[in-house]
């Protein structure tokens, strides 16, 4: 009598053969009707015909022992595992694969620390271990013999338009990519201890970029799971920078070498690459319409969706760029007058403030005196002033973010001051003679190629230059990174982020206001006239460091923290990068040290932190599910 059996996900003919009772898939191709099953893999809804073993009858003495050997148990399967520890049999399937945040040659700074060596020979090896990214295949067979391997390979997502998600695609499904750039073919394995119908590979890893894969401990642990950005997609299913890191699979297969069938049965087993935690960071981008080319926009996007998007997979994060991905904007028409700039001191002493205020081929109006009193906060004589505009004008007060002064914190003012008209004034503050008043003012002018980048490094205030620029910027929200890209900072800076101070212990007056806390402030050109935006792979890290800053509301890493060089918070700025394992390219999920405010004293606390921890927990305002 024959058994008609539903094939599963995952199913082969050997396996349904297994179950029954057989050794291998033999009776089951020999049966006429599965014929049409036995040149392809099985799908879930297929109809299997199984004939039903009848048991021989086996005469044997009685009151006697006799052992009966089951030469198909356990059944053939394949799992990715995490061994728990040295224990033979612990071993945990996982749910999700997630992308390795270490130098490939190097192991975890569990144990022995963090310059270990990656182990790449069979068994447990305590500090590799302790990586709680890498991961082990295992296979059961208990007819294996001689050499035993498997393939694992990276699956590519195929999209399909959605416009009820947020990024207008949604997965449909996945195919293997071409070749085997992203796939180790013959993963190779060693019989688990203790056991003969069990076998392990080596401890493997996920990598996302091609120096990478390329390292030690070489092509058989490290699989490339890796974009194919080039910053020309339009968000159709089938461009290239549609591709996610996240939205792909990792498959490992077994093909069972005993199997009687051409093609050979296998097994296989998926997981998703970052899973359940999987997180996007929304961002956009900023720029002023002289600078705006097709060229400089290819740019951006490249370096977002492709090294922006390999260093934050670290993290299970990726960056979606919102619409508009691109706000174009003219030449500021507003001035900005700063008071007590780098000092946040009130006023001493009493006196009155005039400005005059010119417009283009206008006569120039003086205000009328505007008094400003003994003890007045920057912030209060900034409101003063902007309270006292003649018909034509307008302006706006701001506290600049705060700066601490012997344990004291105080705030300069920033004055945006317009004309009515939307034309571009200038503006003069007029000397007051014989005045007691000591309250320091002056006017803005930026030049976009030339700006000034210091900053108080006790509270990342930042300068005139840099604020009046961010200021200048309209629609700068809390639940974006907003990057607004210029010409040229006067020294080596190559990006500037303000922290959001988000940080447990910091009170809510000691944040810094909108646009500060949301915005990276970013030059095209290096101080050597470079430009840093061009369609390659030239200084890939400058805007996942600085997003960094954002959305782990910390400084750099410093520098007693393990191969701190090679951490994407790397505090100096480099020379031009070419591709090498020492890249600051690491986002660390073991404890490093990272300065972040914790406001208990009236310096900045060094703490030991995960760089990752911190930008899932403190960036959560910006990011969305997946």
């Amino acid at each position: 009598m024959d058994e008609a059996v539903i094939a599963s996900a995952g199913d082969c003919l050997c396996g349904i053969a297994i179950q029954w009772g057989y050794l291998d898939c033999q009776p089951l191709r020999s049966h006429p009707l599965n014929r049409p099953l036995l040149n392809r893999p099985l799908r879930e809804g297929d109809v299997v015909i199984v004939p039903v073993i009848s048991p021989p009858e086996l005469p044997r003495g009685v009151d006697a022992r006799h052992v009966f050997r089951a030469r198909n148990t356990p059944p053939v399967s394949i799992r990715i595992v995490r061994e728990e520890d040295a224990r033979p049999h612990d071993r945990n399937e996982v749910t999700a694969l997630h992308v390795s945040n270490y130098v490939p040659a190097l192991a975890s700074t569990v144990a022995t620390g963090y310059d270990s060596t990656f182990h790449d020979r069979f068994g447990y090896d305590a500090p590799t271990n302790g990586d709680p990214d890498t991961f082990k295949i295992e296979i059961v067979d208990p007819r294996a013999q001689g050499r035993i391997t498997a393939r694992l390979e990276a699956l590519r997502p195929l999209y399909e338009a959605d416009p009820s998600h947020p990024t207008g695609l949604r997965v449909r499904g996945h195919e293997p990519f071409p070749g085997d750039e992203r796939a180790i073919p013959d993963v190779e394995f060693h019989a688990a201890t203790g056991s003969v119908t069990t076998f392990l590979s080596r401890y493997m890893r996920l990598v996302v970029d091609e120096v990478d894969k390329q390292a030690a401990p070489g092509a058989r642990q490290l699989l490339l799971v890796t974009d194919m950005a080039d910053g020309r997609g339009t968000g159709q299913p089938g461009d290239n920078d549609s591709v996610e890191i996240l939205d792909q699979r990792v498959r490992a297969t077994y093909t069972i070498p005993h199997c009687p069938g051409t093609p050979k049965c296998f097994v296989s087993t998926e997981k998703w690459i970052g899973g359940a935690e999987r997180r996007r960071v929304r961002v956009c981008f900023h720029l002023f319409a002289a600078d705006d080319t097709p060229e400089l926009r290819r740019a951006i996007r490249r370096k977002t969706l492709r090294w922006m998007r390999r260093i934050l997979a670290q993290a299970d994060v990726a960056p979606r760029i919102v619409a508009p991905e691109f706000r174009v904007y003219t030449a500021p028409v507003t001035r900005m007058l700063t008071i007590s700039n780098r000092t946040g001191r009130p006023a001493r002493g009493s006196g009155t403030v005039r400005l005059r205020l010119t417009l283009p081929g206008e006569a120039p109006v003086t205000t009328a005196p505007i008094s400003i009193t003994n003890g007045m906060t920057p912030l209060e004589a900034g409101q003063r002033i902007a309270d006292h505009m003649p018909a034509g004008f307008h302006a706006t007060a701001f506290a600049a973010p705060p700066l601490r002064r012997q344990d004291r914190l105080l705030a300069p003012c920033d004055v945006m001051i317009g004309a009515d008209s939307g034309a571009r004034p200038t503006v003069q503050v007029l000397p007051a003679p014989h005045s007691s008043l000591r309250l320091r003012m002056r006017v803005v002018n930026v030049d976009m190629n030339n700006i000034d980048g210091s900053a108080d490094q006790t509270y990342l205030q930042g300068s005139a230059d840099v604020r009046y620029i961010l200021r200048s910027v309209p629609g700068i929200t809390d639940d974006v990174v907003h990057f607004i890209f210029v010409g040229k900072f006067s020294d080596s800076t190559l990006g500037f982020a303000f922290l959001p101070h988000y940080a447990p212990g910091v009170p809510a007056d000691r944040r810094p206001d909108l646009p500060f806390r949301s915005a990276v402030l970013l030059p095209r050109f290096n101080r050597e006239n470079s430009p840093l935006y061009l369609e390659d792979d030239m200084d890939p890290y400058i805007l996942a460091h600085e997003i960094g800053h954002v959305l782990t509301d910390a400084y750099h890493v410093d520098r007693p923290s393990d191969h701190f060089r090679t951490q994407l918070m790397f505090p100096e700025s480099p020379p031009l990068f070419h591709q090498s394992l020492q890249n600051p390219k690491r986002m660390g999920d073991h404890m490093l040290l990272v300065p972040t405010w914790i406001e208990t004293g009236s310096v900045t606390a060094v703490q030991s932190h995960s760089v990752v921890s911190l930008l899932r927990t403190r960036g959560a305002e910006r990011m969305e599910d997946w």
